[in-house]
């Protein structure tokens, strides 16, 4: 699964338009207790300013593929927020409510589920994968 993640992480990334350099590491494992199965963690440089310098991604292992494309969409859309206020503070980032929206970013997976399930099934069928 994690060979397809990773084809599936460069092409959400060119369609949502995030650096690649900014999206450092998509990864899968198993959550610790208590924690979020799925989490896009901001990674931020200096003390003071505190600005997002790129971002990481978990994804449950377990998942099967449907719900690793769909979380891997969700994560994603707050990866291309977190890019798209690269220039604030983590600080005034979570200041902006709607930016951490949970339904938002499940409807950005919603309308593009299907794209790349269709696509995720496609390459795991055909390679073996």
């Amino acid at each position: 699964m994690e060979a397809i993640l990773k084809i599936l992480v460069e092409m959400i990334r060119k369609d949502l338009k995030i650096a690649e350099d900014f999206l450092i590491e998509v990864k899968t494992g198993w959550p610790k207790p208590f924690e979020h199965c799925c989490i896009c963690y901001p990674l931020a440089s200096g003390y003071k300013e505190n600005k997002p310098y790129g971002v990481e991604i978990k994804i449950n292992y377990e998942h099967s593929l449907i719900g690793a494309v769909f979380d891997l969409l969700h994560e994603m859309w707050h990866a291309k927020e977190y890019y798209k206020n690269r220039d604030l503070s983590l600080k005034e980032i979570e200041n902006k409510k709607p930016f951490l929206s949970e339904l938002r970013a499940d409807f950005f997976a919603l309308r593009k589920f299907w794209k790349y399930y269709k696509l995720a099934v496609s390459l795991d069928g055909a390679a073996g994968i």
